[in-house]
């Protein structure tokens, strides 16, 4: 798999991965998990990554707009490890609740 997959393939399938790392009340575990294997699939066709390959324009700002993703992923992730479990889960319980 990780031989077969084109370019565009990789930064489709992080567009999806990271579209569910974006849903509203993903538990914190949820939340590690996926965010583990997205960065297992980037390891995984990190060759196919760096590889240099010309990009038409849609790629090219497609690949900008996963990379600025993965940036805001990675200010929520640290946001999410510095909230203790038992106020997330607060937190996610009560969001829903009318004011």
């Amino acid at each position: 798999m990780a031989n077969s997959l084109s370019a565009t393939d990789i930064i489709e399938h992080v567009e999806y991965m990271l579209d569910g790392l974006s849903a509203p009340h993903l538990s914190a575990k949820c939340f590690a998990d996926e965010c583990l294997a997205l960065e297992a699939f980037l390891e995984m066709h990190r060759d196919r990554l760096f590889r240099t390959v010309k990009l038409d324009e849609v790629d090219r700002s497609r690949v900008l707009a996963v990379i600025t993703r993965l940036d805001q992923l990675q200010k929520r992730a640290a946001v999410k490890a510095a909230i203790p479990d038992e106020l997330q889960k607060y937190i996610a319980d009560n969001d829903d609740k009318p004011a």
